[in-house]
């Protein structure tokens, strides 16, 4: 919430003119062999458009322009005395930043130099800064001066008001130090590839040359001779589907009186790696059926998981086929422990198309009261997964749990109208899943998939028949869309508002009570704010040029007016909920945590087996074999209670070196030396060293391999009468 805050105020933060809008600003001036370009008009040219938007109307009824020019200067003044390094950056920002926002301009980067020492990167950061161009190069060029000595060479330049901080060889300075004949704006690449975006008279632009990245990475990695990284490289490129990217392209400017984003990746029509996410066919008639036409959010699109995970074990396979075959061991491990073959009965059938919606006639307004919708390729054999693994995920609960008198963690399940619903049984929410119809639904309430599931039964009017929905659709153009999403403004505003509110005070209101004072009323009055807010909308669709995207909204960061559920709880509408719950919500993160520890000791089970099957039934002698031998990872060896982590060094230890860290910081106490697989199912393993979970108990590993969760009085006893049987050579 605090991002989409920041995002809200740094979004319209503009104070313009009525001066024209460039074609993608600068570009006459950006050289033609960009790889990436970035360009912006400047607040103080975002053309006519602006003086008619709802953008400038919400500017002018609102603090925001008052709160950056009066607060950010005393901030400045009240951080200097306490933090310097803070305050430089903040002057920073200021100095530079404030003529690249305010005027037009631009980044570039042409690849890498290597006709010097050493390689340099082409770069060049531009702002035609019109009077501020003096006060912007004596600033740079103080930077400069500070800078530390022996890094790649950083030259200040300027023709009239345009002043240039650029990086590469001499003759780049020299060349962009003049109008260009040979300039970004000119090239047909470019022109093509942003007038798909429709970018040419943008506030905001950016491109990107794919191939040409492509080339620059081959012709490094061939320079500097690394025959693996080459090696590496390539396979990564085919596996991404790179060589079927040729250019990308993005814009954001005004549509009448909306915003307007759009976006184009240009492909040869491949759909390898990467490519394949582009050419998503169009979306069912009946995906959005199942969306009530009062839906307030709606997001539909193409996801297909199944293709996904096997282009990533394909991906691998490439790149290394002994990572494959421990992928495929860890995906084995995994269908062990869940009693389910992941990928064939859970993954692959699911659905390509997904849903997302909330409706204040089904769940309520926010994410609280959000459904996903699956239309399932496989209804039956998806529904006896899930019920398998909620009984294994019961079973693995009450095993760590032990005494069944105290509280439990349990997956359930109901039946309301005739349709089964699962659901776990845990404080303030309680995350829920049915198959009807062919459909998996998915919430965070039994009641909220009851109404979705009795709606798509019902067949009632859908989201096509909302008009504001059928409006805004229309205004992104008439394409074959493989990715919708609608927001509902009007309708929520008035809730997100009030989430905007509040968290909007808890920010500034500590600044005010530290004592650097912040407009009242940063935000404009709600019925103030309301007569400039429209639908939002967004469509993404596949033609012979490559995958396109365009969205529509009122004004830059409207999207935290649409209600996400969770604004006001944060900041303490509901402090007497979670004040009732917290004891329940912390045993349910001990009880978590007790389940996860199980599954370390379980996953250790196995790997003490897997050993022994190579080892003739002999068990090793230590548990930190296990992380050299069986593939495990060190965080296994550390109990979640208590709130240790493996340092990041541990990762570049070597086998050996993560075997003695093991043996020396596990929270596990292994029994297990010189005895073999076929150990008594009693015999205990391995237990957890005491005091965890609160002091409540421990799991045991046994020798058939089970875990128990036990309590401290019973588990020291069960330990104590095998250490007298050990002594006595039972």
């Amino acid at each position: 919430m605090r991002t989409r805050l920041i995002t809200i105020c740094i979004s319209i933060l503009f104070a313009a003119t009525s001066a024209p809008i460039q074609a993608a600003p600068l570009a006459e001036r950006i050289p033609a062999d960009a790889l990436i370009y970035i360009g912006w008009t400047g607040s103080d040219s975002l053309g006519a458009d602006y003086q008619q938007s709802h953008l400038k109307a919400v500017l002018d009824v609102s603090a925001i322009p008052e709160l950056c020019q009066t607060f950010l200067p005393e901030l400045i003044q009240r951080v200097g005395p306490r933090d310097r390094q803070a305050a430089r950056v903040m002057q920073l920002i200021q100095a530079i930043g404030g003529p690249m926002w305010r005027h037009p301009s631009a980044f570039y980067f042409g690849g890498i130099d290597w006709s010097g020492p050493q390689p340099t990167p082409r770069l060049a950061l531009m702002c035609d800064a019109g009077a501020e161009a003096d006060k912007l190069v004596a600033t740079a060029n103080q930077l400069l001066a500070r800078a530390p000595r022996g890094g790649p060479p950083i030259t200040v330049r300027r023709d009239a008001s345009l002043v240039m901080l650029m990086m590469g060889p001499p003759a780049m300075g020299q060349a962009l130090s003049h109008p260009l004949t040979d300039s970004l704006a000119k090239s047909a690449a470019f022109t093509a590839a942003l007038a798909q975006a429709h970018g040419n008279d943008a506030v905001a632009a950016g491109y990107v040359d794919v191939q040409g990245i492509v080339k620059t990475v081959d012709e490094s990695l061939q320079r500097i001779g690394e025959q693996n990284a080459t090696q590496l490289w390539t396979k990564a490129r085919e596996a991404l589907g790179l060589s079927g990217m040729r250019q990308a392209a993005w814009s954001a400017g005004f549509d009448g009186k909306d915003w307007n984003t759009e976006g184009f990746v240009g492909t040869d029509g491949g759909k390898a790696g990467l490519l394949a996410m582009f050419n998503a066919p169009p979306l069912s008639d009946d995906a959005l059926a199942m969306v009530p036409q009062s839906a307030n959010r709606v997001a539909a699109g193409h996801f297909d998981l199944g293709a996904l995970v096997r282009q990533i074990r394909a991906g691998i396979e490439q790149f290394d086929p002994q990572t494959a075959e421990q992928f495929d061991a860890g995906l084995a491990r995994a269908n062990m422990i869940s009693g389910v073959d992941l990928q064939k009965d859970l993954i692959d059938p699911l659905g390509d198309q997904w849903v997302l919606y909330s409706d204040r006639n089904i769940g309520g307004p926010g994410l609280l009261g959000a459904v996903v919708v699956n239309k399932l390729k496989d209804p039956a054999r998806t529904e006896t997964a899930l019920a398998s693994l909620a009984q294994r995920g019961n079973d693995m609960i009450a095993g760590a749990m032990g005494n069944k008198d105290e509280m439990t963690v349990q997956f359930r399940e109901t039946t309301v109208d005739g349709l089964s619903v699962h659901y776990l049984a845990v404080p303030l929410i309680s995350p829920a899943w049915a198959v009807k119809d062919g459909n998996l639904y998915l919430a965070l309430y039994p009641q909220v998939i009851s109404s979705a599931a009795r709606f798509a039964s019902s067949h009632g009017p859908s989201i096509t028949s909302n008009t504001a929905y059928i409006a805004t659709q229309k205004r992104l153009g008439d394409h074959k869309p493989s990715g919708v999403s609608f927001s509902n403004l009007p309708a929520t505003a008035g809730d997100g508002y009030q989430d905007l509110l509040a968290i909007s005070r808890l920010y500034l209101g500590f600044s005010d009570m530290l004592g650097v004072p912040t407009p009242a009323m940063v935000l404009p009055p709600l019925d103030k704010l309301l007569p400039h807010v429209t639908p939002a909308g967004g469509m993404s669709w596949t033609d012979d040029a490559g995958w396109h995207f365009k969205s529509i909204q009122p004004f830059p960061g409207s999207d935290a007016l649409a209600d996400n559920g969770f604004g006001a709880m944060m900041v303490g509408q509901d402090a007497l909920l979670i004040s009732i719950l917290l004891p329940s919500l912390n045993r349910a993160r001990e009880t978590a945590n007790r389940v996860k520890c199980a599954n370390n000791e379980r996953q250790m089970g196995q790997g003490l087996l897997l050993y022994a099957n190579d080892n003739k039934g002999k068990l090793p002698d230590d548990l930190g074999t296990l992380v050299k031998t069986e593939d495990i990872t060190p965080e296994v060896f550390l109990c979640p209670s208590r709130g240790q982590s493996v340092p990041p060094e541990v990762a570049q230890m070597t086998p050996d070196q993560k075997v003695a860290w093991v043996n020396e910081h596990a929270n596990y106490v292994y029994v297990g030396k010189g005895q073999t697989s076929s150990a008594p199912a009693d015999r205990i393993i391995l237990y957890e060293k005491p005091d965890a979970h609160e002091g409540d108990g421990m799991n045991i590993l046994y020798g058939d391999g089970h875990v128990e969760f036990q309590r401290t009085e019973d588990a020291n006893r069960a330990i104590e009468k095998q250490e007298k049987r050990g002594e006595q050579g039972l």
